[in-house]
């Protein structure tokens, strides 16, 4: 049995997951040496990065749900609800339940 290892990331993520499966050891990556700039970032935030994107997912759900609410109250506000004196009769209306129509 041939297996064969195919590179198609940059990253050799296909080449990883190939050696994961197989039991053979892959060499761990060097990690970048931090800046100046970076450090000084990666102090002065306190509060992990996640947790600023999942408050900021939460209010643009928040934002979203307040959108539709307000077009609701704007369209229900629109409706024209004076009433006349006289009542409204549709002729091409469907019947109500206190008629029975048959046909024979």
């Amino acid at each position: 049995m041939k297996i064969i290892l195919k590179m198609e990331d940059e990253n050799g993520v296909n080449q990883t997951q190939a050696h994961n499966l197989l039991g053979l050891k892959t060499p761990v990556p060097q990690r970048r040496n931090d800046t100046a700039l970076t450090k000084t970032l990666r102090s002065c935030c306190v509060i992990p990065q996640r947790y600023i994107l999942g408050v900021m997912g939460l209010l643009g759900v928040c934002n979203a749900y307040t959108m539709r609410v307000c077009l609701n109250l704007a369209i229900t506000q629109m409706v024209n609800r004076t009433k006349s004196s006289t009542e409204h009769f549709d002729p091409d209306a469907c019947p109500s339940d206190d008629i029975v129509v048959c046909n024979f």
